[in-house]
């Protein structure tokens, strides 16, 4: 997901648990673990590891026991 919006709208989709970074603190090449919703969402892993230079993050599938 990329653009000047990316990390406000997958801050408005995702619930951060409580001592982890929540998506708008991010730094390049950091990564959280995230459930999309709320806090029984299906569990993410998110990172600002992309390739382009653009602001943005990438959205990984994680396992459901996370």
């Amino acid at each position: 997901m990329q653009g000047r919006l990316s990390l406000q709208i997958l801050l408005a989709l995702s619930w951060t648990p409580p001592g982890r970074p929540t998506v708008d603190a991010l730094g390049w090449f950091h990564v959280t673990i995230a459930r999309l919703e709320d806090f029984v969402g299906r569990p993410v892993m998110i990172s600002r590891t992309g390739y382009t230079g653009a602001l943005g993050v990438e959205v990984l599938d994680a396992p459901r026991d996370l």
